[in-house]
């Protein structure tokens, strides 16, 4: 049986990457501390913010509402949920049951917003269409635009100044490295535990307290404190992605190297402030001329969707 390293006392968990093995309360008290003292170092909550949390009902989202939801009269925050429905057959039905019921018990506003209602159809079939077929355009890719689109756009109308997002260490570090994959500059430069400033009133800053928090610690943490939650919050689309291929890659360098994850994102904000000193200059915003939202071109990604599959005679509600 392993000891905690602390009190001796039956351990719940080993950390390879710090050398040390946790009991019950030592683990559930590190991570919170661990919580904390990423708000704390980024500033990523203030007095008076009104934030809107992204929760689908998996671990990661509940337990941000959770902490958030206890530390709100602490920083006096207002907080409210937000919710979106994809449309993926028995996938998100189940897992929006344990959001609703989580918000509910802790007297959180829940909003919910869906795929069918904001573009005119769901992802299911989205991905059947003409438009994903012939290009062979992976849901993830096609997904991530709405979802960031919707709940941008909804957090904004709602009031709030933040968004938080349940982005944990597993998900920080792929992104890091598909963006070094793929030479993206400009994207990987927006990662981070806050979003940089972009000067665009319509863009609500995204903030991310557990960037610092493995997602298998994430888990053990919402088991320990008997959060009702899904446990298949695995998206049935997640294995046909680029992502899942880089998340093996790194489960398995961790496994050899323990603390992997967090030199990829130690190193990774080492290299972004060189790269935001040689690029100092603010990137000019555009406005789509659709929708009026922030856009890198003349239409927004979320526009060039719906326009596509509108030319590729697919019934919309408009």
């Amino acid at each position: 049986m392993t000891l905690c390293s602390f009190c001796n006392k039956k351990a719940v968990i080993t950390r390879k990457y710090e050398g040390i093995s946790l009991c019950k309360n030592h683990f559930l008290y590190s991570v919170e501390k661990k919580l904390r003292k990423t708000i704390r170092q980024n500033q990523l909550i203030k007095r008076d913010d009104c934030i809107s949390i992204a929760i689908s009902g998996g671990k990661d989202s509940t337990l941000l509402l959770w902490f958030l939801a206890s530390i709100q009269k602490k920083y006096k925050i207002k907080i409210f949920a937000i919710s979106i429905d994809e449309g993926i057959k028995n996938y998100r039905k189940n897992t929006l049951k344990y959001a609703k019921q989580f918000c509910k018990k802790y007297n959180i506003k829940h909003y919910l917003f869906s795929f069918k209602k904001e573009i005119g159809m769901n992802l299911d079939k989205i991905m059947k269409t003409k438009y994903t077929k012939n290009q062979n355009i992976a849901a993830c890719s096609v997904c991530a635009v709405i979802r960031r689109y919707i709940l941008n756009k909804k957090a904004r109308e709602l009031g709030a100044n933040k968004l938080a997002v349940g982005h944990n260490l597993d998900d920080e570090s792929q992104s890091i490295f598909i963006n070094y994959i793929r030479g993206d500059v400009k994207r990987g430069m927006r990662l981070g535990p806050i979003s940089p400033n972009q000067n665009n009133v319509n863009f609500v800053p995204r903030i991310k307290p557990l960037i610092n928090i493995p997602e298998k610690e994430i888990a053990l943490f919402c088991v320990l404190k008997n959060f009702e939650f899904s446990l298949n919050d695995e998206c049935p689309y997640a294995r046909t992605s680029f992502r899942w291929k880089i998340r093996d890659i790194i489960l398995d360098l961790e496994q050899n190297s323990p603390g992997t994850r967090f030199s990829i994102i130690k190193n990774f904000e080492k290299t972004r402030k060189i790269l935001e000193l040689k690029n100092s200059k603010k990137e000019k915003i555009n406005f789509c001329k659709i929708c009026g939202e922030a856009s890198g071109k003349e239409y927004c990604k979320f526009c060039l969707i719906k326009k596509t599959l509108a030319m590729a005679k697919v019934k919309l509600i408009c």
